[in-house]
């Protein structure tokens, strides 16, 4: 059985579901749309423990699932009209978020991925320096909250782009270029910089489980998705793709690398929880059909595995 923590309108967990349901795999959603306003949470411990949530789609007991697909990273919790404007929303949002992270830290399953492990990939800092440790080019970057810090470096790169540290650019975009005369803003908050770096072709790289998957587009515009078209990944970004998510204890993973006109392989960005189904569609790539295999797999009957799959690199050479 595969529990699915995400919500009615996620439409990759939407697809999942019913490729899950073709092949006779049990599944349920878990709804976190419904939290805490349209669902109840119970569980009990000091004996047989078990987790179990009450809502519009009924009953799910959380400890009978040997395998979750976590795609709650960014949900916002539902509060009841009545809290949510009230003084002690804080509160009661506090204790939801606490009460759910230690339900799912106690959980007895495979994650795909681990909530916490996911978070802290999330981060531009954690995910730029394990990428440069495993032997990734990166641009060059500064993070600085000092706006002359940040002036020399625009200076010295010759022009710089400036992103966040929780992802949120769409992979054919280019994050914002740093404006010389808003600098000192840098000082109200951390700003990340990085130089510019050329392009002539962006690849997109899914990694799921030991299958890792690559599509390229031509530079464009900004704002304007290219063709995407599959991708041979050499064999040495493969190994360097499988260290890196080994290295942020992921199992799936969206990766961005930039092609330079030179030829080099610059890494950008990593997503966690990468959507994948625009690059499905544009490709023929069969990624969901990929993605419900490695569930399947670890759903199958057979010992309970504590948490998380055997890291990427053990697991096979299957790429595609």
């Amino acid at each position: 059985m595969v529990l699915i923590v995400s919500t009615s309108a996620d439409e990759h967990a939407a697809a999942v579901v019913r490729a899950l349901e073709r092949r006779g795999v049990p599944c349920r959603l878990l709804d976190l749309a419904d939290f805490p306003r349209d669902a109840r949470l119970t569980v009990e411990l000091g004996g047989e423990p078990a987790a179990r949530f009450d809502g519009r789609d009924g009953l799910i007991v959380a400890d009978e699932f040997p395998v979750v697909w976590w795609r709650g990273r960014g949900r916002r919790l539902r509060l009841p009209p009545e809290t949510a404007t009230s003084p002690c929303a804080d509160f009661v949002a506090g204790e939801w978020r606490a009460a759910l992270s230690g339900l799912w830290r106690s959980l007895p399953a495979v994650w795909i991925n681990d909530p916490g492990r996911e978070e802290a990939a999330a981060n531009a800092v954690a995910q730029l320096r394990a990428a440069a440790e495993v032997g990734f080019e990166i641009p060059r970057t500064l993070l600085t909250s000092d706006p002359d810090a940040a002036r020399r470096f625009v200076a010295e790169v010759g022009g710089a782009v400036s992103r966040t540290f929780i992802g949120g650019e769409p992979p054919w975009h280019e994050p914002l270029a740093a404006d010389p005369d808003q600098l000192d803003q840098v000082r109200l908050a951390p700003v990340i910089l990085q130089e510019a770096v050329p392009a002539r072709a962006d690849v997109q790289v899914v990694v799921m489980g030991a299958a890792i998957f690559a599509a390229s587009a031509p530079a464009v515009t900004r704002g304007r998705p290219a063709p995407l078209e599959p991708w041979q990944l050499p064999p040495r970004l493969v190994r360097l793709v499988r260290l890196l998510v080994q290295r942020l204890d992921l199992v799936h993973a969206g990766i961005d690398l930039r092609l330079t006109p030179d030829g080099r392989h610059v890494f950008l960005r990593l997503d966690p929880s990468r959507p994948w189904r625009a690059i499905e569609e544009a490709t023929g790539l069969a990624l969901t059909e990929a993605f419900v295999d490695l569930l399947a797999r670890c759903a199958a009957p057979g010992p309970r595995l504590r948490r998380r799959l055997t890291p990427p690199s053990a697991v096979g050479e299957a790429s595609a």
